[in-house]
């Protein structure tokens, strides 16, 4: 697992995070204060992919649902004229 050293601004002391918790923000562990740890956080990736990947995933499965509904319906116009 790839660790992230971090500073408290409040009380010098220095830790080490996981790599998971960049963007964010962790306790000092010496004095309790917040600290920001430096780097950029996956929810921007995260939410982008959700944004376009909803209406993706809607227009293929419309469009693939019509495209199979016009096969059934040509097939039974086919045997049923």
């Amino acid at each position: 697992m790839a660790l992230i050293q971090v500073s408290c601004s409040h009380c010098s002391e220095t830790w080490d995070v996981s790599k998971t918790k960049r963007g964010g923000h962790v306790n000092c562990p010496a004095c309790g204060v917040l600290v920001p740890v430096k780097g950029t956080s996956d929810s921007k990736l995260f939410y982008g992919l959700l944004i376009l990947g909803v209406p993706l995933t809607l227009i293929v499965l419309i469009v693939g649902g019509a495209v199979l509904f016009f096969l059934y319906w040509s097939f039974m116009r086919l045997i049923n004229p």
